[in-house]
């Protein structure tokens, strides 16, 4: 099934790029004789631009679209006159991003005693915002073609921790006590590397993108619980741990589109969608150990379990923002301040592994511990980012 949407993504990226290049080759088909159209180049991915104010400035034919703002942001209006053979894009991202994703690891304290159950889980791995860097360097020539490199990055390590606390549901005994802490780990990283190709659709001024993408997931989840448990014998003391890992990385091809149409004064609207699919080695691995001890009882339990294997990976991404930016003369370059909010979407891999653990004492309680890696890992990552950069 992805590789059919990666088919058909792949085959609207090349239409949106052979309709620019046709587009542009109609418009020179009505030139008088002796009159030439200079291309000046544009970079419109999600966080590459370079500011267009009218279809003038691309084709060499007039268009009131976003004409008004030329003027306000110390622009020259020399149209097409000053386009050098590239223009050169760079530019610096802080992305904002809250992980959402589920947690690996469950285990159950229970009192067979008192017939009491205590459930917990690692602490799914939510996260408030997390800050994720993004740069990237392009070119593009008088024709629309251009090249752009891309690198983004997360990390994340979210810990909790509950230190020992009596239990108070009834009939629990006045000794009875728990605590455990939590430890979710992730990190994300994209490099890409694709060709693009500016058109213009109405007043939008459009970017499509095609090209490879390099890729890393990796979920870790890990715990330690401590329990008391009061009995007439005495108490009982349990412990448990757990531990997994989930890891892909590889190669693919990422395909986007992105559109900005200038407003009133110097802001512009923007937007933009990418897809990734990628294929590459899983690899997962999950262990557990439960222990308990007490004037009658000593025993313990450890198991683990490791896969891995091929597998593949999509990733959806979308951006909707304005941005802002202004003329330099001096410098003969344009910078861009810009704002979006942002959604990524990691699919989940395969490579499943599971692990269980348990340590009881009859007519007393004990402790069972469960941890699995893969099984819910797909991620979604939602914020916000800005941007600052310059075109040349």
């Amino acid at each position: 099934m992805k590789v059919q949407k990666l088919i058909i993504a792949i085959g609207i990226a090349l239409l949106a790029m052979l309709g620019a290049e046709l587009q542009a080759t109609e418009i020179r088909s009505k030139l008088l004789p002796g009159e030439e159209t200079r291309v000046k180049p544009v970079s419109l991915e999600k966080s590459d631009i370079y500011k267009v104010r009218s279809t003038e400035d691309i084709f060499g034919t007039a268009n009131s679209c976003g004409a008004e703002g030329l003027e306000c942001c110390g622009a020259p209006g020399c149209g097409c006159d000053s386009c050098c053979d590239l223009t050169f894009v760079a530019g610096v991202e802080a992305t904002f991003l809250a992980p959402i994703h589920n947690g690996q690891t469950d285990f159950v304290r229970y009192n067979l005693f008192n017939n009491v159950n205590n459930n917990f889980t690692t602490g799914n791995g939510n996260s408030p915002l997390v800050p994720a860097p993004r740069i990237w360097l392009g070119a593009t020539n008088c024709h629309g073609w251009g090249a752009l490199v891309r690198y983004w990055q997360l990390n994340n390590c979210t810990v909790r921790n509950d230190p020992f606390t009596p239990f108070t549901t009834p009939p629990t005994l006045s000794g009875d006590l728990y605590g455990f802490s939590t430890n979710n780990s992730l990190k994300l990283y994209a490099l890409d590397i694709e060709a693009t190709k500016n058109f213009c659709l109405g007043c939008w001024d459009m970017q499509a993108a095609l090209g490879y993408r390099h890729a890393l997931l990796q979920v870790g989840d890990t715990v330690a619980f401590q329990s008391v448990i009061s009995h007439p014998g005495g108490n009982n003391f349990y412990s448990a741990t757990g531990a997994s890992l989930l890891n892909f990385e590889g190669n693919g091809v990422t395909f986007g589109l992105n559109g900005i149409r200038p407003t009133c004064g110097c802001f512009d609207l923007f937007w933009s969608a990418r897809g990734s699919v990628l294929w590459g080695n899983a690899t997962s691995s999950s262990m557990t150990s439960a222990q308990a001890i007490g004037p009658t009882i000593a025993a313990g339990s450890t198991n683990a379990a490791l896969g891995s294997g091929n597998d593949d990976l999509f990733i959806g991404e979308v951006q909707l923002g304005a941005q802002w930016s202004h003329w330099l003369p001096c410098a003969n370059a344009l910078f861009f301040f810009r704002g979006a909010f942002e959604y990524q979407y990691w699919d989940g891999v395969g490579g499943t592994t599971t692990a269980n653990s348990f340590a009881e004492q009859t007519g007393v309680g004990g402790v069972a511990i469960s941890t699995q890696s893969a099984g819910n890992s797909a991620i979604n990552l939602v914020g916000f980012s800005i941007a600052t950069g310059i075109s040349y």
